[in-house]
């Protein structure tokens, strides 16, 4: 499985529409078996998705992102948890061994915990 999360320094960025780097991660079973950090400085926000589609992104997970641009990412079948914060590793981490991320990584205000 192909799992994406927004990138900036080593944190989730904390608004997907404006962020300029992805971290792609491969999970075989519950074992991260390869990742890969890539630039996104020259696509447009629809030019992302389209790439998440392209490279088989099963999992988004992010920081803030506008309601229409993330209908548009789950009109594309992938799942996505919206509102995570933290440490991208370490989120990563607690995925890959099935936790609950939106209930240890919800940014503050996320009082709906929306679930992906």
């Amino acid at each position: 499985m192909k799992v994406a999360i927004p990138v900036w320094e080593k944190r989730i960025s904390p608004v997907f529409d404006t962020t300029t780097h992805i971290l792609i991660a491969e999970i075989n079973g519950r074992k991260l078996s390869k990742k890969e950090k890539m630039s996104l400085e020259s696509l447009s926000v629809f030019q992302r998705i389209d790439l998440l589609e392209k490279l088989g992104v099963e999992v988004f997970i992010c920081g803030g992102i506008t309601r229409p641009i993330l209908d548009s990412i789950r009109s594309k079948n992938i799942q996505t948890f919206a509102y995570v914060c933290g440490d991208a590793e370490t989120v990563l981490k607690a995925f890959c061994d099935g936790k609950d991320i939106k209930a240890l990584f919800s940014m503050p205000g996320d009082l709906k915990k929306e679930k992906g």
